[in-house]
């Protein structure tokens, strides 16, 4: 069991969709982030987060991530998929009145997103 008691939490929770960065020190606690970051959270690392490798493409506008295999979401709902990603950053993108510090600059980058496999 994990018990958090934090003051600022009078309008926050844990969703990162519609909370604040205030949260974010928890969060990463809890969820696994699509690109992982080294220990002080400053450099992107292939050791952590749900891709292992991910490359830029020929156009220069569109990525790929290789995801992780064998990563499981809790209580034994099964593998996290391309698809659980893909609907991860659509509803980051399309929630209204979200307070996640990174929607805005997600939403004005992606033009679309492709589960290839």
């Amino acid at each position: 069991m994990l018990r958090v008691g934090r003051s600022l939490w009078a309008e926050e929770g844990l969703d990162p969709v519609v909370t604040s960065v205030y949260t974010k020190s928890i969060q990463q606690l809890i969820f696994d982030w699509l690109v992982g970051t080294d220990p002080k959270g400053q450099v992107l690392s292939t050791d952590t987060g749900l891709a292992y490798k991910w490359e830029q493409g020929a156009d220069r506008l569109s990525w790929t991530f290789y995801l992780r295999k064998g990563v499981q979401w809790d209580k034994g709902y099964g593998e996290v998929t391309a698809e659980d990603v893909k609907f991860s950053i659509d509803r980051t993108i399309s929630t209204q009145g979200t307070r996640a510090p990174y929607a805005a600059a997600l939403k004005a980058a992606i033009q679309e997103i492709q589960v290839v496999d």
